[in-house]
């Protein structure tokens, strides 16, 4: 009985994306009991980011839709506020519905600035 020999050949398609965001709003992230005490007014410059994803093409089309768009996001501690910092990192999640959800584990940001600068002021009145 004699041997027969089979050659195969794979191709590999890569599943993932890439895609550039050319702005991305940053909002502001403030402890419920600090939202009327304070004003965080973001330098005009930095109220939109650059930001390029990767990660599965499916996961990069649908942020790239209009329902589930990326965001920029500035937390601030308490402490932040008290001590009137002017700048900090942001993270990065996406709008589902309306609603702040992370992004996926397989998505991958980098933004060429991921620090804002901003001015926290005392609110006036009621």
């Amino acid at each position: 009985a004699g041997s027969a020999v089979v050659s195969l050949e794979f191709t590999v398609k890569d599943r993932n994306a890439t895609a550039q965001f050319a702005a991305v709003p940053v909002q502001v992230l403030l402890p419920p009991i600090e939202a009327g005490v304070w004003r965080v007014q973001i330098e005009s410059q930095d109220q939109f980011l650059t930001l390029e994803a990767t990660g599965p093409s499916e996961t990069i089309e649908r942020l790239q839709a209009a329902d589930a768009p990326l965001i920029a996001l500035l937390a601030l501690s308490s402490d932040d506020l008290e001590r009137g910092i002017a700048s900090k990192e942001v993270s990065f999640g996406q709008l589902r519905a309306g609603v702040l959800a992370p992004l996926p584990e397989s998505v991958k940001v980098s933004a060429a600035k991921s620090a804002v600068r901003f001015t926290v002021t005392r609110a006036v009145g009621p």
